[in-house]
């Protein structure tokens, strides 16, 4: 899934913390509620049973930048971790400066936005 991307400035080795994942701290219900007619948030990044992180409306979000891996050719080289106070994105194998940061958003996320069918 192409978007505008997210490259590393310098290299990261596996386990290593790349960024926190920032956006406006919301309640799930007030998410649910902003989002209802598009049935997902484009940058939502679930904080803990209580809180989302929406990085829609931020330039301050580079972790918002980071695209699925699915149809790059490419697996994923990060994963996003939280804490329950914060999501922080780490890296799952070696990467070099230069490289683009690919996650896996998962499956309910990628049938909702129309990129795998839905089961």
């Amino acid at each position: 899934m192409a978007g505008l991307g997210l490259y590393a400035t310098r290299d990261f080795a596996r386990g290593d913390h790349i960024l926190d994942y920032n956006g406006e701290k919301i309640t799930i219900n007030e998410y649910t509620e902003r989002y209802a007619e598009a049935g997902f948030g484009t940058y939502g990044m679930t904080l803990n049973k209580k809180y989302v992180l929406d990085a829609r409306a931020t330039s301050a979000g580079l972790g918002r930048y980071i695209c699925d891996y699915h149809g790059s050719g490419k697996k994923p080289n990060v994963k996003y971790f939280s804490t329950g106070k914060k999501v922080e994105i780490i890296a799952i194998r070696s990467i070099k400066m230069g490289d683009e940061l690919y996650a896996d958003y998962g499956r309910e996320i990628l049938e909702a936005m129309g990129i795998l069918p839905k089961r």
